[in-house]
């Protein structure tokens, strides 16, 4: 009943947003306005029902809805309060026009909300009140699966960071971009590297009674963080904090109300730093004193942020210029595709299809060609392979994310394999909503899942059994 509930208010959303877009035959600044509200109420809806549904406010669902909604729709959000500033505004930008803003405004708002219904759906009544435990401790394998990933990953993992942020910091973030891109068996250092902050996620699972441990792994977290910072990289660095404050919530302390205050000011302040990186990494043989000298000059570093995050929407307004006018939808081929790239290039093509059909943000660039990347979205995505047929891909995305990240603090005592699984998608997913679904594929079958099988390697032989298995 409770599920019912929450549908019918996201359908009738849905009824509201169109119908408004019906009667609106030339939009204006306040319509853009009025989809701006529509999406505050929408999103606080949301997040409102999923605690509604009984699930806690901090988790990996809520994270990552709350990075789509800001991507895909954050300018908007802005323009409710008028503060989105002319250096970062869509409009006028490249010819784009309240129409065509409007447009993207009401499509963005029904996938939206048929994601988050996905969401709803996927959670069941058994999973409203409990867990299934797991019948047997499997903390010593999750300690020793973590240090093998540990010791194997750290050495390329910080190595490549660190030669990132010196090159960046004499030649400009850009330069890092513009190196001659390594291929094949020449990037094996960096795949193996991707091990390093999920082996960190298994250490701090395995020794989370150990604070010694904890605080350990955070240090490695914080001075990652900084690497990043320096490098002038800001989206791995986010996703980073948020994992932080998930394993904290989890492992450590469940962040209160007051604690969640605090949270908020101190992620302000982050928002701020962000900001000043952006503002400087193009600088060549710049000091960490640079980034206080940009900070000190920007008005609003939350707001400049928020709208730099959002303007991904030009993805989704970009691709409706080309599809269907120019090319057709691709009919679920990004997707199809996106799985394809999980079959390495052994000299079957002269370039993998995957790469060209499910890498969508390199698409976009070359299309429009533009001499930086552009990124891809979610909601574009879903609109490039079904037009408004997407909603539908969106609604099964939902399930599906819901599904994995519905992850509370009892998982650290009854199943914590499924949430060291959910965790590493996690930490290589958020990203998905500035990106195509190709991420989730990889970090799915490359990732998570070997290391929750080798975790829970012959678990269904020892049902019932509850001798340690080591």
């Amino acid at each position: 009943m409770k599920k019912c509930k929450c549908i019918f208010f996201l359908v009738l959303l849905i009824v509201i947003v169109v119908f408004y877009s019906q009667i609106v035959s030339h939009p204006e600044y306040n319509d853009l306005r009025v989809m701006g509200i529509l999406g505050f109420i929408q999103l606080l809806f949301s997040i409102w029902s999923w605690k509604y549904l009984g699930k806690e406010l901090i988790n990996p669902y809520l994270f990552f809805l709350v990075a789509l909604y800001t991507f895909s729709f954050g300018q908007s959000l802005l323009y409710v309060f008028n503060i989105v500033s002319e250096r970062r505004d869509l409009i006028g930008f490249q010819g784009i026009t309240f129409k065509e803003i409007f447009d993207s405004q009401v499509l963005t708002l029904v996938m939206l909300s048929c994601f988050h219904i996905g969401a709803i759906l996927s959670v069941s009544r058994l999973e409203e009140s409990t867990y299934s435990s797991l019948p047997i401790d499997y903390t010593k394998r999750i300690r020793r699966v973590g240090w093998v990933l540990f010791i194997v990953s750290i050495i390329p993992y910080f190595s490549r960071i660190i030669q990132d942020m010196i090159f960046s910091m004499m030649y400009g973030y850009g330069a890092l971009y513009e190196r001659v891109e390594e291929v094949g068996i020449s990037q094996i250092d960096k795949y193996i590297g991707d091990y390093f902050v999920p082996s960190l996620i298994c250490l701090f699972v395995g020794y989370r009674l150990n604070p010694k441990m904890r605080y350990f792994i955070f240090g490695l977290c914080l001075f990652n963080i900084v690497a990043i910072l320096l490098t002038g990289g800001r989206t791995y660095a986010v996703i980073l904090f948020a994992l932080l404050i998930l394993l904290y919530h989890y492992g450590v302390k469940r962040i209160s109300l007051k604690g969640g205050i605090v949270l908020v000011v101190f992620s302000v302040l982050f928002l701020t730093l962000l900001t000043a990186i952006s503002h400087s990494r193009s600088e060549s043989k710049r000091s960490v004193k640079v980034y206080f000298q940009k900070d000190s000059g920007i008005e609003n570093g939350v707001t400049e942020t928020i709208a730099e995050m959002g303007s991904s929407m030009f993805c989704l307004i970009k691709t409706k210029e080309i599809v269907p006018s120019r090319e057709d939808y691709r009919y679920g081929r990004s997707y199809f595709y996106s799985f394809m790239s999980l079959i390495p290039n052994l000299g079957f093509w002269d370039m993998h299809p995957a790469r060209l059909e499910a890498n969508l943000g390199n698409w976009l660039t070359n299309k429009l060609g533009l001499s930086y990347g552009t990124g891809y979205s979610m909601c574009a995505e879903a609109y490039i392979n079904f037009g408004i047929g997407g909603s539908v891909a969106m609604l099964i995305l939902g399930f599906l994310l819901g599904k994995i990240f519905k992850t509370d603090s009892r998982l650290f005592k009854e199943n914590p394999a499924l949430l060291i699984f959910s965790l590493i998608l996690f930490w290589f997913c958020l990203k998905m909503t500035r990106n195509s679904f190709i991420g989730f594929v990889r970090a799915f079958f490359y990732y998570a899942l070997p290391i929750y099988y080798v975790i829970t390697r012959g678990i269904f032989k020892r049902v019932g059994k509850f001798s340690d298995p080591h």
